[in-house]
């Protein structure tokens, strides 16, 4: 992956998913893989209704980290596993590794509006 501006092109070597309790932190890793188009990320142990904070970056070979905006996800009271899988062919709603959401952030989007 290659992120290009006006005046460099820099190669990112590493995709990084951080977790934290409070919007303004501490951040704690909780996915770190070599950058590519897909990544498949599993979160497991995590409270019922609780809001976690996640924000996704991109490290250069320069060990440079960009991060993107940061995500508030709040969990169900009552356990919810949602299938996320860019390569699903289903009905793209979590429900399993078929039907599986292809774009994590859209399963987020589900959690955060605390759709069961």
């Amino acid at each position: 992956m290659t992120i290009i501006n006006n005046t460099a092109s820099v190669e990112v070597t590493r995709l990084i998913i951080e977790r934290s309790l409070s919007e303004n932190g501490p951040f704690m890793i909780v996915e770190e893989t070599v950058a590519s188009s897909t990544i498949n990320f599993s979160n497991n142990q995590l409270m019922p209704g609780t809001t976690y904070y996640y924000k996704i970056g991109h490290a250069t070979q320069f060990g440079h980290t960009t991060y993107l905006e940061i995500i508030p996800v709040t969990t169900s009271d009552n356990t919810e596993i949602l299938f996320v899988d860019v390569d699903a062919t289903g009905a793209n709603n979590g429900t399993s590794w078929t039907n599986a959401f292809t774009d994590l952030t859209d399963a987020m989007m589900v959690l955060d509006l605390g759709d069961e």
